[in-house]
């Protein structure tokens, strides 16, 4: 296993007690979802912030605009589920 792996290993378990510690605080009676420590919210929030984007570099006010328009995404697909594909994996076979 290589050194980043393995860094990155234990952040992941260093993260999931932290989660579980602020979700036991915060509401003990909702349930405790693992799935959800992830950041797989954050890059679906960065992938709409990158897309239709052909420049890497951004000023700050396309930025701006960019993030509003992301967010509209989240707002839209917060009240039509069905609307949003979800990822979509390669097969390497």
């Amino acid at each position: 296993m290589s050194n980043q792996l393995y860094g990155d290993s234990q952040v992941m378990v260093k993260n999931v007690y932290f989660y579980l510690a602020k979700q036991i605080l915060m509401k003990p009676s909702l349930p405790i979802l693992l799935m959800l420590s992830g950041n797989d919210r954050l890059e679906n929030l960065f992938s709409r912030v990158c897309m239709g984007a052909h420049n890497s570099g951004v000023d700050i006010k396309t930025l701006l605009e960019r993030l509003a328009n992301a967010m509209d995404l989240c707002q839209i697909f917060s009240k039509h589920p069905e609307w949003d594909k979800g990822h979509h994996r390669l097969n390497y076979n």
